[in-house]
């Protein structure tokens, strides 16, 4: 790094950081959001399953049988989906260590946050894709139901 660019570092440190300061807030908001997703896709994982088991012993199975048991197993599936493990991507300290033991301290700073902001944006990647499997699963389980019920009640 170029003297002129340590010294805008230097000039900067408080920005940098306040801003490695929003990515830590950033980062704690995501796991509460993370917490409050998993809870959502386990409880559409048990109520599909649920609702796909009410529906296994019907004495005289329509189309409004299959097309619920098919849409309840598909919410069952999204929810499982969205339940399976991602590998984090986190800072390994040691790796941390290595590359920033050499750098003037407002350029640790200064890559530290990056590193930081890089697996915020990796995570929120991950809770984007985990909601969209939550709202496909559960309309997929409102669909279910309302074909259980046409089912029951043969209004159709």
């Amino acid at each position: 790094m170029s003297k002129a660019e340590l010294r805008q570092l230097r000039e900067r440190i408080g920005l940098i950081r306040d801003l490695s300061a929003e990515v830590d807030r950033q980062r704690a908001a995501y796991t509460s959001r993370a917490s409050a997703m998993t809870t959502r896709l386990s409880i559409l994982v048990a109520a599909a399953s649920v609702a796909a088991g009410l529906q296994l012993g019907a004495a005289h199975p329509t189309v409004w049988y299959v097309i619920g048991v098919f849409l309840a197993g598909a919410a069952a599936l999204l929810g499982a989906a969205g339940l399976w493990p991602v590998s984090g991507t986190e800072n390994g300290v040691q790796e941390l260590q290595d590359e920033l033991w050499g750098m003037a301290p407002e350029e640790a700073a200064y890559v530290f946050m990056h590193r930081k902001l890089e697996i915020l944006r990796d995570e929120e990647t991950v809770l984007t894709v985990r909601a969209w499997l939550s709202r496909f699963g559960f309309g997929a389980l409102a669909l279910s139901i309302i074909a259980i019920a046409i089912h029951l009640t043969h209004i159709i």
